[in-house]
């Protein structure tokens, strides 16, 4: 399963739906990690792709976290945490 798809599925989404970037609220149309796939070592990918390391961007939120580090992960990890309190379905996270 996508990353897109392990995404909307926990919000219970259609892939067509509008979904805002968590960072600044502009359409969000990729999922970023935010600790890196890369940087997992030893993780699994079922850690990877666990619903509190997926974030939904917009297409400059995702270039600025990548080619300007414009955010640290650690803020990251917190607008994403404040946003699944906020919009949790109640699941598990």
């Amino acid at each position: 399963m996508s990353s897109r798809s392990t995404y909307m599925d926990y919000f219970d989404l259609s892939h067509d739906e509008y979904v805002p970037c968590e960072i600044c609220g502009a359409r969000g149309i990729q999922v970023h990690h935010i600790s890196y796939r890369s940087h997992h070592g030893k993780k699994t990918l079922k850690e990877q792709e666990d619903i509190t390391n997926l974030m939904m961007v917009c297409y400059k939120c995702h270039k600025d976290i990548h080619d300007h580090n414009k955010y640290r992960r650690i803020d990251l990890q917190e607008i994403h945490d404040v946003f699944l309190r906020i919009n949790c379905p109640c699941k598990d996270i």
